[in-house]
Order: structure tokens, then sequence, then C-alpha cells
């Protein structure tokens, strides 16, 4: 990989790519395809960007509660992206539009940050929130009192009761999970939801879309890493069947959102999500850097030059990244009363 990237970075300044045409970032449905920019019911305010409720009461956690630097940019890239998502889906839940009741119990997998939780906590303090994590969330100034965070291995049973949950969301996962683990994870979330209820899921495409030579590079090697460990590097293209797969499961909706990776969008909004998109993609490579540079067989400054082009490609060839959301609903046992 070394000096594959170092004769790739070589090449670019060379000759720069040829302009493409733009293709814009639409909202499109499976069932039924829309070129829609966006939620037109959520447009930016006047500041350019989505309102965020309750965003103002999380805080920065105390050195002294972080373990380690690393895990403070890991953290900071985690609010970020969750921010873009939020502000491109113009949402932080589309079940919720679904539901006919607001749920009793909300469940969030994995729940890193814990940022998702709290803000829906705060948005339905009717509503029990629970966060499911293998790692302690951090110190969150104004937890509200329906919010809480277990801490459990998601690969084994939750501690969570039998069909005692009424919405449970799970974002960005895959890059964790082997098939195996999707296997046992579709199993659990069948067995903690009520009849009724509904499961989202929010992924993102591994590999990028209209990658330059350089990222073209990067995602074969992840392709072959994910190989190796017996990780599906195309999942959300069969992520439909693994759901219709659950006996009691069914699938409500598909929905894609096409995000810009830098500022090359025509619109504001875009262009806005775009410049967030980029600073998520960039802090997730500095923040595996020690990773990848040994398993890639990369010097530290090779690395930081393969990362530096990489924003450039970003803007020449017009990337995107497209997030996948599946909305699901168990079914009602007919013979229950």
């Amino acid at each position: 990989m070394g000096n594959q990237s170092s004769r790739i970075i070589e090449k670019t300044k060379k000759s720069r790519p040829v302009k493409q045409v733009r293709r814009r970032s639409t909202l499109s449905h499976r069932s039924a395809p829309a070129t829609i920019s966006f939620r037109p019911d959520r447009r930016p305010s006047a500041s350019g960007m989505i309102p965020t409720p309750g965003h103002h009461h999380i805080k920065r956690r105390k050195p002294s509660s972080v373990k380690s630097p690393e895990d403070l940019r890991e953290w900071d890239r985690l609010q970020r992206q969750h921010y873009l998502l939020k502000n491109a889906r113009g949402t932080n839940c589309c079940a919720m539009d679904k539901m006919e009741t607001i749920p009793e119990t909300i469940l969030d997998v994995d729940t890193g940050n814990g940022i998702w939780a709290f803000e829906m906590a705060i948005e339905y303090p009717c509503s029990r929130v629970i966060g499911l994590g293998h790692r302690s969330v951090p110190e969150q100034a104004g937890r509200p009192s329906n919010l809480e965070y277990i801490q459990g291995d998601i690969n084994q049973t939750w501690a969570i009761p039998s069909g005692s949950v009424d919405l449970i969301f799970q974002r960005a996962m895959g890059p964790t999970m082997t098939t195996e683990q999707w296997a046992h994870v579709l199993s659990e979330n069948t067995r903690v939801l009520k009849p009724g209820g509904y499961i989202e899921w929010v992924e993102c495409d591994v590999m990028h879309h209209r990658p330059g030579p350089i990222q073209q590079a990067f995602d074969q090697y992840i392709q072959q890493e994910w190989e190796t460990k017996h990780m599906d590097f195309f999942y959300t293209d069969t992520f439909d069947q693994l759901i219709t797969g659950q006996a009691t499961m069914e699938l409500k909706d598909h929905m894609t959102w096409d995000i810009p990776i830098g500022e090359w969008h025509d619109e504001i909004h875009g262009k806005q999500l775009g410049f967030i998109n980029q600073d998520v993609q960039k802090a997730s490579y500095r923040n595996k850097k020690p990773y990848y540079t040994t398993a890639w067989a990369m010097d530290s400054e090779e690395y930081d030059a393969a990362v530096q082009a990489l924003l450039l490609e970003f803007e020449d060839y017009k990337s995107f990244s497209r997030f996948h959301c599946w909305l699901a609903k168990k079914s009602i046992d007919p013979s229950s009363p």
C-alpha cells in the first residue's frame, strides 16, 4: 500500500482530474424513487443549518474523564457525525413518523457517546430512553431523568427483557460487525421488541461514491481487510434480505441520502453538509492513523500526504457518501389477546 499510494500521489500532483458533471444530493425511497433535495419539511434556519434542540446541553468531557486523547478525538468525530445525519435527514428518528403513539420505551443500541439517546430523552420526556453500549458513556451535563445507560456487550444476550421495547435505533454499526454478529444482533432486536414496535437502522456504504485514485486505493485495501475479518464490505446491498429473513419482521421503508464530501454542491445546504462530512472523513482517517500506517506499511509522512491529497480529490471528483435508513416493524401475533 505504501509504494502504491506514493505513486498515486505523485501522479495526482502532475495531472489534475478532468472536471465531471455534478451530481446533486438526493433523498430517495427504494419503493418510489424521487429527486428531493434533503427534506423539504425541515429546511435550514436563517443561520443555514437546521436547529438541533438540546445540543447546548452537551459539553465536552473534562480532561480527567477522558481515558486518552484518542478517545476524545473519536468522541468529537461521533458528535459531528451525529449532527451531520440529523441535519441531512431533518430528524433524529424517521420511525417516529410511522408510529401511531409516542413510544413508552426507546432503546439505542451501541449508543457510543450517547448523544442520540440524550437528545431523544429531551425531545420525548414521557418516554423511557435506554442507551446500550460496550463502553461507559462520557459525562453529560443536564442528563434527563428518563435516560439511563446500560454497559454491556451487544454481541452477547442483552440485559433487556423480551418484548419490552417500542422503538429500537441503531446507527453506524456495520464497521464493527461480522456477518455472524449481525445475525445475533438482529435476533436480539426481534426478542426485545414489542409486537407492533419499530426498528430503525442507519448505515453508510463503506465504499466512497465517485472516488479519486487515492480513495479507490484506500477503499480497495479496506475491502481486503474486511474480508479477512469475515465482514461484508457490501452489507448495505443485502441488508434488506437480512431484515426480511427475520420471520416476524416486516420491512416498511428503505431510504437513502447522498451527502457530498466537500463544498462542491450547488446549494448552500449541500455545501454545509459537505463541509461537515469532509471534516468527519478527515477525522476518521486521522483517528485511525496508528492502525492504518501499520496495516498498510506506510510511514507517518506518507500517510499524512495521502490523506491531504484525499481532501482535494473529494472536491475534484464530486465525491459523496450514501447513507441508508431502514424501517422495520415487528408483526403482531394474531393469536395474542
